[in-house]
């Protein structure tokens, strides 16, 4: 062995060693090139994921405003169109069996028959339908009682699809307390059985309120939104979806109407509110990242995801 080791010639000896120490440091420098570049395909899925949520707020962010914008311009078609006729108040009385929307108990209220333009306001929809045939929007006439205000005269539909007369607001509702300071509610507001994007005016008889005249439209185009983010990719594997507060799935390419609240993923969403993050999933055990944020004004999270094994492709 040792004669062998004195065979080899002196310039070996020395390679030898170089040789090593250059195979050892092309072997660290690509690892190096390969982490820093999986490292960058990581930041570059998550600002794409980033990118995306933030493009989906802003989408979010315009509906709203179109929406609130639409509101105060619907009513005032709606105001014009009320106050172009004569209101009358008659010694009538109306005594109704009335749904308060918000606890679904009936209470027996009585009102004052109304007569605008000599005709019946309860029950008669002739206006509400002219102001949602010109503006789209759902209207409504109400009355104040002595609960708060009955709806005598609505386009608003219940869920079997008839109209929502005799359902009513009681006077702790956020909507009634802001029109009993005599001031216009324009925002949010739950109605019947969704969230609209509302205006709310008093109606003054003799100084005093003594109802409300409505517009609104649904906040949310769900079926126009769905189109939009289900036709959305990012990189390779990355989708946007969306669900709400109770952790279900509102728009998804495959899990409609699915509810994840028991996924700790999605329940550390709920708890972060906005933020970037990468979970194992339990099903496949694949690696994801997680993009997400809440949009207060639909009290919904957006979130964008992606696989990333298969974004890190070739790597």
């Amino acid at each position: 062995m040792k004669n062998w080791i004195k065979s080899i010639p002196i310039r070996f000896e020395i390679f030898l060693p170089i040789l090593g120490i250059v195979l050892i440091s092309i072997f660290l420098l690509t690892w190096l090139i390969i982490h820093k570049a999986k490292d960058n395909i990581r930041n570059s899925v998550q600002d794409n994921l980033r990118l995306e949520v933030n493009s989906i707020v802003k989408m979010f962010e315009r509906e709203n405003a179109l929406k609130m914008e639409n509101a105060i311009n619907d009513l005032k078609v709606a105001n014009y169109l009320f106050y172009a006729k004569k209101l009358e108040v008659t010694t009538n009385k109306k005594h109704i069996s009335a749904l308060n929307q918000f606890t679904d108990k009936y209470s027996n209220l009585t009102i004052n028959e109304w007569i605008l333009d000599k005709k019946p306001v309860y029950q008669n929809n002739e206006l509400v339908d002219l102001i949602g045939k010109l503006t789209g929007s759902t209207a409504t006439i109400f009355q104040k009682c002595d609960s708060g205000f009955i709806r005598v005269s609505t386009n608003v539909l219940l869920e079997d699809s008839t109209r929502a007369v005799n359902t009513y607001l009681p006077f702790w509702s956020p909507v009634v307390q802001e029109v009993m300071k005599r001031k216009t509610y324009i925002g949010r507001a739950y109605v019947v059985n969704d969230w609209y994007i509302t205006a709310y005016q008093p109606i003054y008889l003799q100084n005093e309120i003594a109802g409300m005249l409505y517009v609104g439209k649904k906040e949310k185009d769900l079926p126009e939104l769905k189109k939009i983010l289900q036709k959305t990719k990012i990189g390779i594997t990355g989708y946007p979806f969306v669900f709400d507060e109770s952790g279900n799935i509102i728009i998804h390419t495959s899990a409609e109407n699915e509810n994840w609240s028991d996924k700790p993923f999605i329940k550390k969403m709920i708890k972060q509110k906005s933020g970037v993050f990468a979970f194992w999933t339990d099903t496949y055990h694949e690696e994801k990242i997680i993009a997400y944020t809440y949009f207060p004004e639909f009290r919904f999270y957006v979130a964008a995801l992606a696989d990333i094994k298969t974004e890190m492709k070739p790597w």
